[in-house]
């Protein structure tokens, strides 16, 4: 794999680099990309996942994963997803035949990872990685040049290849903090007021959780980074004991990120209320997202309403319009086994709309809906990183 240009990945471009490897684009904000490489083979092994990370147009971090609970196995299958009553059993046989080997998968994938980056640098380190109690992990980690390569086997759950500079390796991965009132400048700068209404929080990371009910972990990994604090969704995921086919209880997720939070000095709001829009504004005015506990039925599974829904209409016009979407949102039928996780970042107090965003990659970042039908679903339970 020609990750490697010369011995410093770190004064590699980004763009340079994912071009070598055909790389696709995951995300961008104004200092932070990320690529997904589709096509790899590590050590005679075709990752799950591979992410290269950059920083102000620079390398700065390559994640690649093994075997692990959320990609290898992917969603439970569910009856209803499914024409026929034998496909369901056969892919509930497949899933079953998955989760019984994937023990077995991550040692054997580990022995092989192991062995090849002993052959090359020689025997490893073994050190702790990672900020809070529940997300720190141990490690192995070799050294060459300015890189530490870390490899981490998580029993059960995963097999991750880190490779990252020095300095964030000899500094457990702790996050360089950012002020209280630098932050809070610079969260502010993220909101965007368009002519048509919109009032939105901008540069938010996107994590696509793929084909794995990876949705709270891949929401909380995405408004970690965008408030500064560096941290994957599969360790959230491993932390917060997300189920082998997907969910992830809220109260586990919190016990997770909580300490992290805590050593930044920042601090997780809970909110139980109604969602309106006085109480999205009290928060996307500040530059703040919030994390929503919903249903995802009705228009909510699908794409939303984009950016661009109103046209060339006027906003009282565009409110006009969506006069039959506010009555329909009364029939939502609520379904307990669609609960899902996502993030509220904006509202338009002129046509009673709020935005969200999904991590299901670039076309679901910014999603409209109407007042009524963000109540129609919600759990009312958001949570707000602050301080």
């Amino acid at each position: 794999m020609p990750l490697w240009a010369d011995s410093n990945l770190w004064a590699n471009s980004i763009e340079e680099t994912v071009a070598r490897l055909n790389g696709q684009l995951e995300s961008s904000t104004e200092t932070a990309s990320s690529y997904r490489i589709r096509s790899a083979n590590v050590f005679g092994i075709k990752p799950e996942m591979l992410k290269i990370l950059g920083k102000n147009g620079q390398v700065a971090d390559v994640l690649i994963m093994f075997a692990n609970k959320g990609d290898t196995l992917g969603m439970k299958p569910a009856r209803g997803n499914y024409p026929s009553m034998k496909e369901y059993k056969r892919a509930k046989k497949e899933f079953t035949e998955r989760e019984k080997q994937l023990t077995k998968t991550i040692k054997a994938q580990n022995d092989q990872v192991e062995s090849s980056l002993k052959a090359l640098l020689g025997n490893y380190e073994k050190q702790r990685f990672g900020e809070g109690k529940k997300t720190r992990e141990w490690v192995k980690t070799w050294r060459w040049s300015s890189h530490a390569i870390l490899l981490s086997e998580q029993k059960d759950d995963s097999l991750c290849l880190r490779i990252m500079p020095l300095c964030r390796a000899d500094n457990r991965g702790k996050t360089q903090r950012v002020s209280d009132e630098d932050k809070k400048a610079e969260v502010k700068t993220r909101v965007v007021h368009r002519d048509n209404g919109d009032v939105i929080v901008t540069n938010i990371p996107m994590v696509d959780q793929g084909r794995k009910g990876y949705c709270v972990p891949s929401t909380w990994a995405r408004y970690l980074q965008y408030m500064g604090i560096q941290v994957d969704e599969y360790v959230l995921a491993n932390a917060a004991q997300t189920q082998k086919g997907g969910g992830t209880r809220s109260d586990k997720m919190l016990a997770a990120v909580a300490p992290i939070v805590k050593k930044n000095r920042r601090a997780i709001k809970t909110v139980k209320a109604r969602v309106t829009l006085n109480l999205v504004a009290r928060y996307i005015n500040k530059g703040l997202p919030l994390m929503w506990s919903m249903y995802s039925v009705g228009p909510f599974k699908g794409y939303g309403r984009p950016a661009d829904r109103m046209g060339e209409q006027s906003p009282e016009a565009w409110k006009k319009a969506l006069k039959k979407d506010r009555k329909a949102a009364k029939k939502l039928k609520i379904m307990p086994n669609r609960g899902h996780t996502c993030m509220i970042i904006g509202y338009n107090p002129k046509t009673d709309e709020i935005a969200t965003s999904d991590s299901w990659g670039m076309r679901h970042a910014e999603k409209w809906y109407t007042v009524e039908e963000v109540q129609a679903v919600s759990k009312d339970k958001l949570f707000v990183v602050t301080w």
